[in-house]
């Protein structure tokens, strides 16, 4: 049976992509609160006989934002290049660049949740927001915008450019799906 709905949201981490093309072990990113993607891309047509004769879709990736209960300052360092003085001071280096990260996280359906992958992301620096408490208390959450772009992936012996995997929980995936997060699956790889 298949899923009718989606919902929810868990179990957000992130695997720094190295300089040689490997991945870090998968970091959990406490407190997913939300997550949007925005498709990123264009579609033309070409006119020929006097009508729409060919059309052409490019997949530029995403632009997205990844709601947090709190960013933590090791999840700063990590993805943002922000680093830590002698005296304990985290400060922000103007002329860091932030890391290359795979984006994991799950939702839920209604028959089979879904883990995904978003394979060659990027953030952006977080606004910061604070508020005074009043007579109820709302926490302040922080907003990680970013950009995932397509990755160069080997599969079936040919170099694809993949933007993002899905794998659901069903009994020919629950290899991979059960190794999702102890090291980034790659599309045609063996869990």
């Amino acid at each position: 049976m298949a899923n009718k709905v989606r919902f929810g949201l868990e179990k957000a981490y992130y695997a720094l992509i190295q300089e040689d093309g490997t991945y870090s072990a998968p970091k959990h990113l406490n407190g997913a609160v939300a997550l949007s993607l925005n498709a990123e891309g264009d579609t033309s047509n070409f006119y020929a006989e006097n009508m729409a004769y060919y059309t052409l879709s490019t997949n530029s990736g995403y632009t997205g934002e990844l709601e947090l209960a709190f960013f933590e300052d090791d999840d700063a360092m990590a993805l943002l290049g922000e680093k830590k003085a002698a005296n304990g001071v985290i400060y922000e280096d103007a002329a860091a660049q932030p890391a290359p990260f795979v984006l994991l996280f799950q939702t839920l359906g209604n028959v089979n949740d879904k883990r995904y992958a978003m394979y060659n992301c990027t953030l952006s620096r977080p606004s910061l927001e604070a508020n005074t408490t009043s007579d109820t208390t709302d926490p302040d959450t922080t907003t990680l915008s970013f950009t995932a772009i397509p990755a160069e992936i080997e599969i079936d012996g040919a170099s694809v450019k993949v933007t993002k995997g899905v794998i659901e929980n069903t009994e020919a995936g629950k290899a991979i799906y059960d190794a999702w997060y102890t090291e980034v699956q790659l599309p045609g790889a063996a869990a």
